[in-house]
């Protein structure tokens, strides 16, 4: 049998809640409030109503001011109010449309408007959430898809972008960003611009060589290359507007003074570089010192956020185990190889999900290591 969906009730008044719980008990699970303070925390608790009818006249703390305090919380705010009120007057209703209401009802109450009124807003509302649901099923689909080409593609650029997706998640955690899946995103497909660039300079990057002048700016350009191509995808804007400025220059060493956009594309500035520095040999401690060193092209604060994640990665306990024994988290210590020879994931990666189906994807086709050194976190 299906959960009745939840109806929160906020009334000051016994008699009214009596009325509307007699209306509302067969069809839904009623609760109720009868202040603002028990509205809110209610509204607030682990299970949460999936509507709320709403007095507006109460003591203490009005209707518009609860309404306010809902929409401004993030847990909160998607659930749709409803006001129930005497005053019918344009200048009320704007008042409670302003707050976050999406709809009135006027006492005394009518049983057919209240019901109609309750199954048009919740239908809306579960309309919405399935939408989301499939664009976020088609968000991530497309994403995977990008991933797995550029790892059939270059599977050391598909080692690269799992280390910076790494990185930069774990910097924008430590300075409590919102939004951070767009930059787990942008960081996880933040060089797919590379495709179009000619295969002699990839390799040239790969080989850690000195780029020209003109194919320092054939870099530059992929970027905003990967700002068009995910510009097709919906909901990506934000996503593709990070990538089109990880190469801006440095807006400052006031991390506080940048938006969302600006701090997420320089949190991939600086993890793409620290990932390069990896990729060509250096230490990590090296390789942070060298970016401490560039204080006119990366902040301070984050070269300093990176300090801190890398150590933390580190304090874990080092041993040999398995390759089949690998888990999400472990670091490696060295570089896990074929037995050829090829580097199949680069020291000092953190094990992810991808990183480990890209392993299992090589072992059927190939030998590997049978062991290998790595961090367990504590």
């Amino acid at each position: 049998m299906k959960d009745k969906q939840r109806i929160l009730v906020v009334d000051d008044t016994p008699a009214n809640i009596k009325v509307l719980n007699d209306l509302l008990k067969d069809e839904y699970t009623v609760s109720f409030a009868i202040n603002g303070k028990d509205a809110l925390s209610l509204a607030q608790s682990q299970d949460p109503p999936d509507l709320i009818l709403l007095d507006v006249i109460m003591p203490e703390m009005d209707g518009y001011q609860v309404c306010r305090r809902l929409k401004q919380d993030k847990r909160t705010a998607g659930i749709p109010v409803i006001f129930i009120t005497a005053m019918t007057d344009a200048k009320n209703e704007m008042k409670g449309f302003a707050a976050g209401g999406v709809d009135y009802i006027t006492k005394p109450i009518s049983p057919p408007v209240v019901k109609a009124r309750i199954n048009t807003h919740l239908s809306l509302k579960n309309a919405q959430m399935k939408a989301d649901r499939l664009l976020s099923k088609t968000l991530m689909g497309s994403i995977r898809m990008m991933a797995d080409v550029m790892s059939f593609v270059d599977p050391n650029h598909f080692r690269q972008s799992s280390r910076v997706k790494r990185v930069a998640s774990q910097i924008g955690k430590e300075l409590g960003l919102k939004g951070i899946w767009q930059l787990e995103i942008a960081a996880t497909v933040s060089q797919i611009g590379r495709i179009a660039l000619p295969s002699d300079v990839i390799e040239k990057i790969k080989a850690c060589q000195l780029l020209t002048e003109k194919e320092q700016e054939m870099m530059k350009a992929s970027a905003v290359a990967g700002k068009e191509l995910l510009a097709y995808i919906p909901s990506m804007g934000g996503v593709a507007e990070i990538i089109g400025r990880q190469n801006d220059p440095l807006p400052g060493q006031d991390i506080q003074n940048w938006d969302f956009i600006t701090t997420a594309s320089q949190i991939i500035k600086l993890a793409c570089a620290y990932e390069q520095l990896i990729l060509c040999g250096q230490q990590s401690s090296e390789a942070i010192a060298f970016l401490e060193s560039k204080t006119g092209l990366y902040s301070r604060g984050l070269v300093k956020l990176l300090k801190k994640v890398e150590q933390d990665r580190t304090g874990g306990v080092a041993k040999h185990v398995g390759t089949g024994q690998l888990r999400e988290g472990m670091v490696l210590m060295e570089d896990l190889l074929c037995d050829d020879g090829v580097v199949l994931i680069k020291r000092y990666t953190e094990l992810s999900e991808d990183t480990l189906l890209l392993l299992r994807k090589n072992a059927k086709i190939r030998s590997v290591m049978s062991s290998v050194k790595v961090i367990i976190p504590a």
